[in-house]
């Protein structure tokens, strides 16, 4: 009798969990949810830090200073992605409605338009085949470093020059010639060659009606403002790594590293670990950061 009077509160105590009330339970949960939800935290500070070089109050602030430049650079970069992408939306607009036009245009000009079409194609594949033949010379060669480098040297100033300045023809002219002397062709020359060649094969295309020159003017439009844009952009990374004093690459991976963390405080991206050194030096700040978010 002694040892039943013995087990009396243990049994009324596991009656009591048996009945406990719906709101009982809910609260029951919300306790599970935030353990989980400690647990999953804690899981984030556990592990290795992330690879790569931890940044340091000082290289933060070098960071801040290469953003700072940077995006002064950047100010135009919205408004040429705002003429961009308006442009795109014509360009869609008016493929769309050009629909019948292209069917009208390709079924009256099939024949000549598919012999066009195969001339200019194995013309093409005959160029690239040389430039591969060329190609796998030169990493054969025992001294492919430093014709590499020399080439290198050789374009370096003036690639440096033309994306200073913003300018996307000088840009495109010194890449050209940097081609033309690792693959012995000089590309649009060759095509310019193409389409003589294919015109005395198959004649000349056909006049396009008003409606898709319009189309191909807008999308050589689009292009250019792509150009514009990469120019802009190779720009600010080389004005940002200069102003940080920061050597490029080193410039680019710590103001990534910068960003990622950033992210992490807001509770997005990918669950990474840093240490607790370059967060705080990033907390520090913060502030600066995010007011040149767009050049990180």
């Amino acid at each position: 009798m002694t040892r039943l009077l013995r087990f009396a509160p243990i049994a009324a105590g596991v009656a009591l969990l048996l009945s406990a009330t719906p709101a009982q339970a809910q609260f029951g949960g919300l306790v599970n949810r935030a353990k989980d939800k400690m647990a999953d935290k804690a899981k984030e500070n556990v592990g290795p830090v992330a690879p790569g070089e931890q940044l340091t109050d000082e290289t933060v602030d070098k960071v801040v200073i290469g953003a700072q430049a940077a995006d002064r650079i950047l100010v135009d970069r919205d408004r040429i992605n705002t003429t961009r992408d308006q442009r795109n939306k014509e360009l869609s607009a008016l493929v769309e409605r050009n629909g019948p036009v292209h069917q009208a245009y390709n079924e009256g000009n099939g024949k000549i338009m598919d012999c066009r079409a195969s001339s200019l194609n194995a013309l093409e594949n005959a160029r690239q085949e040389r430039v591969d033949k060329r190609l796998d010379a030169l990493r054969a060669d025992p001294a492919m470093t430093g014709k590499m480098q020399l080439v290198a040297m050789k374009y370096g100033k003036a690639m440096a020059d033309a994306q200073q300045k913003n300018d996307p023809v000088a840009l495109t002219k010194v890449q050209r010639d940097m081609m033309r002397d690792l693959t012995g062709e000089d590309i649009f020359a060759g095509s310019k060659g193409d389409t003589v060649a294919t015109d005395a094969k198959c004649g000349k295309a056909p006049a396009m009606p008003a409606s898709l020159t319009q189309e191909e003017q807008l999308r050589h439009g689009v292009e250019v403002l792509d150009d514009s844009l990469r120019t802009l952009e190779a720009r600010a990374v080389t004005q940002g790594a200069q102003a940080s004093g920061l050597e490029q690459t080193r410039y680019l991976q710590l103001k990534e590293r910068a960003l990622s963390i950033m992210n992490r405080m807001e509770g997005k991206g990918a669950a990474v670990r840093y240490g607790d050194e370059e967060v705080a030096a990033v907390k520090k700040r913060q502030g600066d950061l995010e007011r040149v978010k767009r050049a990180l």
